[in-house]
């Protein structure tokens, strides 16, 4: 009797069969070998942790209190630094010492107050905060008001860019969407390796991220001011023939830190048709250089209907910002000024004002 030979189909089915089960186990090997282990990984699955909500694993991924006293100092250095310097920035250290003496109380509230964002999905939410006993008021204020300027509550995750592996720490690149300002924000995280465990323990591009904030802000009030400004043009304007055009001077004055004061005149006229009672605005002094070394407010007194009047300020110069001490060594410099009327009060109650701050109902909802 003749032996039957096993088909070649089969043979050929079982090293198929074979193949695919090796793929699987290298595939397996590798995903939970390396894959998991990633700073990459960590990254994707703390963004679907913050999505579902899941604060166990979003507080065994990110060290909230490092995070948070990191960013409370960077806050600071930034936002009471030498704002009107274009260097970089460097804070007023006697303004920074009394704002660190409430970091204590700032930064458990900052902490509750991203644990309850993650909960309510809210920018606005109203859960609970845990307040110590030594807070009067101040730490939730300040709190509350950082939150409010580094946009915290109002971001909405877009997208997870490049990640940087390098030992026992990471970087990582993410696209964050602001939904009052309607753009797109840069943030650069930073992640720690603890134990086998990727933590995020801080961010790295906060100048960047907040420049690129505060760019969007003021094209945002730039537009919904626009139509104000041109209501207030129709009502009063500063003057800029040669004769009652702004002039502003540098004088040595020894109250002043500096040793100087900054002198501005400019004329103001009402060229509507109903007496003013009171204007205010800004002003921003430039060099021959054409940086801005100066920023600061103004007020007038009334003018009547078809009237001009000449007004005059003198600002002591800060030695604690840049700008401004270097100003103080320009006396004979020939300097230049915009000056923006903000807000017009009219007779008879009426009043035009321009938004300085971005109006509660462009807030994002989610």
């Amino acid at each position: 009797m003749s032996s039957q030979k096993e088909p070649r189909t089969s043979s050929a089915s079982r090293l198929i069969a074979l193949g695919l089960a090796a793929a699987v186990a290298v595939a397996a090997a590798f995903y939970f070998g390396y894959w998991v282990r990633t700073p990459q990984y960590a990254m994707r699955t703390l963004v679907d942790a913050v999505k579902a909500k899941d604060i166990a694993y979003v507080d065994q991924h990110v060290d909230k209190n490092q995070f948070f006293s990191r960013l409370f100092d960077e806050s600071l250095e930034f936002s009471f630094g030498a704002q009107d310097s274009d260097s970089d920035q460097q804070a007023n250290p006697a303004l920074k010492r009394y704002l660190n003496q409430s970091k204590k109380l700032v930064v458990p509230i900052l902490q509750q107050q991203a644990r309850n964002w993650i909960l309510s999905g809210r920018p606005d939410n109203t859960l609970p905060v845990r307040i110590e006993a030594d807070d009067t008021g101040r730490g939730t204020a300040m709190a509350k008001a950082m939150a409010a300027n580094l946009g915290l509550f109002r971001l909405q995750y877009r997208s997870l860019g490049k990640v940087e592996h390098n030992g026992e720490t990471a970087t990582a690149e993410l696209t964050f969407h602001d939904g009052q300002l309607d753009q797109d924000l840069p943030v650069t995280l930073r992640l720690q390796r603890e134990d086998g465990t990727w933590k995020v323990v801080s961010a790295t591009n906060l100048p960047k991220y907040m420049k690129a904030r505060q760019k969007a802000i003021r094209a945002r009030l730039d537009k919904l001011n626009a139509p104000l400004k041109a209501r207030i043009a129709q009502s009063v304007v500063v003057s800029t023939d040669e004769a009652q055009a702004p002039l502003f001077r540098v004088h040595d004055d020894p109250s002043a830190i500096t040793g100087a004061s900054l002198e501005g005149e400019f004329t103001l006229t009402n060229v509507g048709t109903v007496d003013i009672l009171s204007i205010s605005g800004t002003v921003e002094v430039k060099d021959s250089s054409g940086i801005v070394r100066f920023r600061n407010g103004f007020e007038s007194e009334g003018i009547r209907a078809g009237q001009s009047v000449r007004v005059r300020n003198v600002w002591p110069l800060d030695l604690y910002i840049p700008n401004q001490s270097i100003l103080a060594t320009k006396p004979d410099e020939k300097l230049s000024a915009v000056l923006t009327i903000q807000y017009v009060i009219f007779k008879g109650g009426q009043s035009i004002g321009l938004l300085e701050t971005l109006p509660d109902d462009t807030a994002q909802k989610r």
